[in-house]
C-alpha cells in the first residue's frame, strides 16, 4: 500500500517536532527552576516634590523576611553589609542607610545605629520608608547639608506624659541605646509626626534622639554645637509638648516650655510660621472640645459662651489625622491663649486664680507670654527677654543651660570644654564671648529684684535644675515657680546697659556715668 507523499511530510515533521520538544523540555523546565522571577517593589509613592532624595530603592536588598529573629531587647540595623543601593546619592549629595527596621520588630526593644553610623554626620529618618513600607529608616549623609535639604525637626521633652494604666500600645513602642534614662519612643506618635512632616512638604525628619549617636561623646559633642543651625533651616518644626510616649490632649499641663532646649527649638527658625504644635485632638470642633471638659460647668455662663461661640477654631488650622490630631502655629497657639486667659480674669476672677482651671493649660501661660513677647514677629528676638527666657527653664545637666542657648545668640562654645555640672564656667565664657564683640550686658537685668547666685553675683539665683518638672526659684519664702517669679512681672529697661569685660572668675568691669547721692536723696542709675 502506498501513501501520498504529502502525508508522509507531514507525520515526519510531527515526528521531528515532538523529539525536540522532548529533548529540549527538561533543560528549561530545569532554568526556570533554579531562577525564579524577581519581583521588583513598588515605586513608593512621593508624598513631597520638595524632597531631593528617592530613598526607597533597595527594599530587596536587605533581609525582612525573618522578623522574628530581631524581636530581641536590642535590635541591630537589618544591614549590616554594603549593598550596591545602600549608598543613595543624588546630585551633590551622598548618603548611606545606616538603620532599617520593620515597625513590626519594634517593640519593646533598644535599638542602636548601625556600624556604617560614623560620629559627626548629620542624619535624617525618612517619612516615606516609614509611612509607606513600615520600615524606621535613618540616613546619614557625607556632609552637614541642612540648607540643602527639605526637612521637619521635632522638638519635645525627655520625659513627660505617661501612658494610663492598662493601656495597650497597637504599634508597640521601643528605647535607644545610649538614652534609656529617656521615656520609650512609641511608634503611633512617630507615625504622626511623620505624617504632619509629609503634610507640611518635608519628606525627612530630624530627631534628636534617633538622629544622634547617643553613646558617643564625639557625635554628641559635635551635633550640639550644630543644634541651632539644624532648627534654624527646619520647616516645620513640630512641637510635640507631651513627649513621645503620647500626644498632650489641650486640657493636659507638659513641662515642654519648662525646659532648656526647647527655647532654641522654637526660637532658632526665623520663619515664625515654621514652627507647629502638634497635640491630641479627637473632636470635630473646638465647642465640642469645651463642652466636654470635666469642669465645664462650674465655668460663669459668660465664659461657657464665649469657649462655645467665640473664634477659637484656631486650635483645628491643621488636621493632622481626623479624629486624632491638630496642630496649631506655635506663636497663634500662645496668642489665643493668652487671650483666652485674659476673658477667663475677667469672667471668672476666682476659678482664674488657679491655672489649672484654664481650659487650654497644655503650655504654661505665664511662660507662653514671656517667649511671645520675646519672639517678635519681625523674625527678630529681644535678647533681653530671651535671656529672661532661657533663665528660668531647667536641664538634667546644668551646662546644658548655656549649651542649648548659646546658638541663639551666635555664640559657639566647646562642648568638651566643659563638665556636666559646670553651668557657671560655661555662662562666664558665652558672656566673655558676647562682651568681647562689644554687646551690651543685657543679662544684667533678668531680674534684679531676685537674691544674686552665690556662684555668680552678677546673676540672680540660678533656679533648681531636675530631670523633669518645672524650673523653680529657691527663696526667702521657699520654692517658687521661675516663670511666676520673673515672668509675670514687667521687664526692666535695658536700654543703655552697659558694656564691658568679665573676668575668668565672674568679676564684670565696665565704666558708665554716675551722680553723687545728696542731701539723702538717691539718684538711681
Amino acid at each position: 500500500m502506498s501513501f501520498p507523499l504529502n502525508i508522509l511530510v507531514g507525520v515526519l515533521a510531527i515526528f521531528i517536532t515532538a523529539l525536540a520538544t522532548l529533548l529540549i523540555f527538561p533543560y528549561a523546565f530545569a532554568s526556570v527552576a533554579k531562577s525564579p522571577k524577581k519581583l521588583e517593589p513598588k515605586e513608593p509613592k512621593r508624598r513631597t516634590t520638595k524632597d531631593p532624595h528617592s530613598f526607597i530603592t533597595d527594599l530587596g536588598s536587605g533581609d525582612h523576611t525573618n522578623e522574628q529573629s530581631i524581636r530581641s531587647s536590642e535590635v541591630p540595623h537589618v544591614r549590616d553589609r554594603l549593598v550596591a543601593n545602600d549608598t543613595l546619592n543624588t546630585p551633590g549629595i551622598q548618603s548611606v542607610i545606616v538603620l532599617d527596621v520593620p515597625l513590626a520588630s519594634l517593640d519593646g526593644s533598644i535599638i542602636k545605629l548601625g556600624e556604617r553610623a560614623i560620629p559627626g554626620h548629620f542624619r535624617l529618618i525618612d517619612c516615606n520608608a516609614f509611612l509607606d513600607f513600615h520600615l524606621l529608616r535613618v540616613v546619614q549623609y557625607a556632609k552637614f547639608l541642612p540648607k540643602e535639604l527639605s526637612y521637619a525637626a521635632i522638638s519635645y521633652p525627655w520625659r513627660d506624659l505617661q501612658l494610663s494604666e492598662g493601656t495597650h500600645l497597637s504599634l508597640g513602642c521601643f528605647g535607644v541605646h545610649g538614652a534609656e534614662e529617656a521615656d520609650p519612643i512609641t511608634v503611633g506618635v512617630l507615625r504622626t509626626a511623620c505624617i504632619a512632616a509629609c503634610k507640611f512638604g518635608a519628606s525627612l525628619l530630624w530627631l534628636d534622639r534617633l538622629c544622634m549617636i547617643q553613646s558617643s561623646k564625639p557625635d554628641k559633642s559635635w551635633q550640639i554645637t550644630r543644634m541651632s543651625t539644624v532648627y534654624a533651616h527646619a520647616n516645620p518644626c513640630l512641637v510635640l509638648p507631651g513627649g513621645l510616649v503620647r500626644l498632650a490632649h489641650l486640657n493636659e499641663p507638659t513641662t515642654w516650655i519648662d525646659r532648656a532646649w526647647t527655647l532654641q527649638e522654637a526660637a532658632a527658625n526665623p520663619i515664625r510660621e515654621a514652627v507647629k504644635c502638634v497635640y491630641a485632638f479627637p473632636h470635630t470642633t473646638f465647642p465640642d472640645f469645651a463642652r466636654n471638659l470635666p469642669n465645664f460647668s462650674n465655668y460663669s455662663a459668660s465664659f461657657r459662651s464665649n469657649l462655645t461661640e467665640s473664634d477659637y477654631q484656631i486650635f483645628m488650622q491643621h488636621i493632622i489625622e481626623p479624629g486624632h490630631s491638630a496642630a496649631c502655629d506655635l506663636l497663634d497657639f500662645i496668642l489665643h491663649i493668652h487671650w483666652m486667659s485674659e476673658t477667663f480674669d475677667f469672667a471668672d476672677p476666682v476659678l482664674s486664680k488657679d491655672y489649672c482651671n484654664l481650659p487650654v493649660r497644655m503650655i504654661s501661660v505665664p511662660a507662653a507670654s514671656l517667649l511671645r513677647q520675646a519672639l517678635k514677629v519681625d523674625r527678630s528676638v529681644n535678647r533681653q527677654l530671651l535671656w529672661m527666657s532661657a533663665f528660668v527653664r531647667t536641664s538634667s545637666r546644668p551646662v546644658d543651660m548655656i549649651f542649648s542657648f548659646m546658638g541663639l545668640v551666635g555664640a559657639q562654645l566647646q562642648v568638651a570644654d566643659f563638665g556636666v555640672n559646670d553651668r557657671k564656667g560655661a555662662t562666664i565664657k558665652l558672656i566673655q564671648t558676647l562682651l568681647g564683640r562689644g554687646e551690651p550686658a543685657v543679662w544684667l537685668f533678668i531680674a534684679p529684684e531676685l537674691p544674686p547666685s552665690p556662684e555668680l553675683s552678677i546673676l540672680p539665683v540660678f533656679p533648681e535644675t531636675s530631670v523633669s518638672g518645672r524650673a523653680m526659684i529657691r527663696t526667702s519664702e521657699g520654692l517658687k515657680l521661675a516663670f511666676e517669679e520673673i515672668g509675670l512681672k514687667e521687664p526692666w529697661r535695658a536700654h543703655g546697659a552697659p558694656k564691658g569685660v568679665m573676668s575668668d572668675d565672674g568679676y564684670f568691669t565696665f565704666s558708665a556715668k554716675g551722680a553723687p547721692a545728696l542731701g539723702g536723696m538717691c539718684f538711681v542709675w
